[in-house]
């Protein structure tokens, strides 16, 4: 079986991230794929963590959660 793997960044969304993850789950799938729910939480600071603590426990779910260091702008090459 194939598997789609979403990939949703966050920051500060406390008050959406829950709607949005109920919105990606009613999406309809072929019997072929499985879904794989990929949340990258960039420190968010109003609660989105400790909400996205209680999905841990679901086996669709891979929740990242950063530093707020761990991503940097890159030199572009140009001067």
């Amino acid at each position: 079986m194939e598997t789609l793997s979403i990939i949703i960044p966050v920051f500060n969304e406390v008050n959406t991230i829950k709607e949005i993850i109920d919105q990606v789950r009613a999406v309809h799938l072929p019997q072929i794929a499985s879904r794989e729910i990929v949340i990258v939480d960039d420190y968010s600071t109003d609660g989105t963590r400790d909400l996205l603590a209680t999905y841990k426990d679901q086996n669709t779910f891979r929740i990242v959660f950063t530093t707020g260091t761990a991503v940097r702008e890159r030199p572009s090459g140009r001067e």
